[in-house]
This record gives structure tokens, C-alpha cells and sequence, in this order.
């Protein structure tokens, strides 16, 4: 289930990313589908196995945050990694970078954590 959860995200960002660049859908799905497999992977993969299970959080808030903590660094490093790889880095886009890499971060956050709300909902069903 694990799987399909992420994958299920993964998919709905990109697609969230395209719409909000309606006029452009097809590149920008293209181009965020990898980024999010990569990076979202990877951050959920943090999150998941070393944080969540190492720190044994018994709140839903703590567990929230601390994801939405992770999740917001996660975004913002593959954004400078990204704009690292394209060239150096300005001041005057620094922030304009912070706010890129954030967005998509809380769209697959959020998009994860509904997916695993309503996967563990009916698991809970079926059983």
C-alpha cells in the first residue's frame, strides 16, 4: 500500500504542477513528474522509515508537523540543487527558489498524507 500511496502522489502533484501552469500542462507535468519521483521519494522515504519510526511519535500534530517540517526542507534543497546544477544563484532569487521548491513540497505532502488517510481507512474496511 505504501507504494501506491506515494505513486498515487507523485502522479496527482505532477498534475496539480501542470494545471497551475495550464497554458504549458504537458511540459510542466513532464518536467515535475521526475522531480517529484526523485525528490518526493527520497523525502518520503526520510520521513517514513528514519524519522517517524526511529523518533516513535504517538501524536497525529507532532507526526503533522514534523513532516511538514521535512517535507518544507526537502522541497527547498532539490530547489537550490536544482538551480545549482542550472548556474549560480542570485540573491534576487533566493527567495523566489524558497517558495518553488515549498509549494510542490506541501501539494505532495498533503496529497501523500490524504491518500494514506484514505488507503488505511479502507485496509481498516476490508479487514
Amino acid at each position: 500500500m505504501y507504494f501506491l500511496q506515494k505513486s498515487l502522489a507523485t502522479v496527482f502533484s505532477a498534475l496539480i504542477i501542470g494545471l497551475l501552469f495550464f497554458d504549458y500542462f504537458f511540459i510542466a507535468f513532464l518536467i515535475s513528474l521526475p522531480i517529484f519521483l526523485i525528490a518526493g521519494g527520497i523525502c518520503s522515504y526520510i520521513v517514513d522509515v528514519y524519522l517517524l519510526e526511529k523518533l516513535k511519535i504517538s501524536s497525529l500534530l507532532q507526526e503533522y508537523f514534523l513532516s511538514i517540517i521535512v517535507y518544507t526542507l526537502g522541497g527547498i534543497v532539490t530547489m537550490f540543487i536544482f538551480s545549482f546544477s542550472q548556474g549560480s544563484i542570485s540573491s534576487s532569487t533566493i527567495l523566489p527558489t524558497v517558495l518553488i521548491g515549498i509549494v510542490p513540497a506541501f501539494i505532495y505532502f498533503h496529497l501523500s498524507f490524504l491518500f494514506s488517510l484514505v488507503i488505511s481507512r479502507k485496509t481498516k474496511i476490508i479487514d
